[in-house]
C-alpha cells in the first residue's frame, strides 16, 4: 500500500507538471497547444477540429485539467461530428474520450 508522504509526493510533482503544461500553452498563443506534423487518417481527423479556431486547444486543456473546464459550443459542434473511427486515431489507448466530450458537450456546451 502506498504510504502518505509518497501519495503527497506524487500530487505535487502531477501539479507542478500540470502548471508547466498550462504555462507552456499560455505562451503559445490563441490555438495553444501546436500538433505535431501529422500524416494520412490522423491528418484528415484533426482537420476539422483544427478550422474551429483555439479548439484542440480546448481540446487538450480539457484533458490535462481532468476535465474540468470548458469548451465553446463551436467546438461541441465540431466535437460531435468526429468520425468514430477518428477518435482511436487521436487518442490512441483512451477509448473513454469521445464518451468523456460528449456527456460534457450534451450537459452544457459553453461550460
Amino acid at each position: 500500500m502506498i504510504s502518505l508522504k509518497k501519495l503527497i509526493v506524487i500530487l505535487m510533482i502531477a501539479t507542478i507538471a500540470s502548471l508547466n503544461i498550462f504555462s507552456a500553452a499560455a505562451r503559445l498563443g490563441s490555438e495553444g497547444f501546436a500538433l505535431p506534423p501529422l500524416s494520412g487518417d490522423v491528418s484528415k481527423c484533426w482537420s476539422d477540429i483544427r478550422k474551429v479556431g483555439g479548439c484542440s486547444s480546448e481540446i487538450f486543456k480539457f484533458i490535462f485539467s481532468g476535465g474540468i473546464g470548458s469548451i465553446s459550443q463551436s467546438c461541441c459542434e465540431v466535437i460531435n461530428q468526429v468520425n468514430s473511427d477518428c477518435w482511436p486515431k487521436l487518442f490512441p489507448g483512451f477509448p473513454q474520450v469521445p464518451n468523456i466530450f460528449s456527456n460534457k458537450c450534451a450537459l452544457s456546451p459553453t461550460s
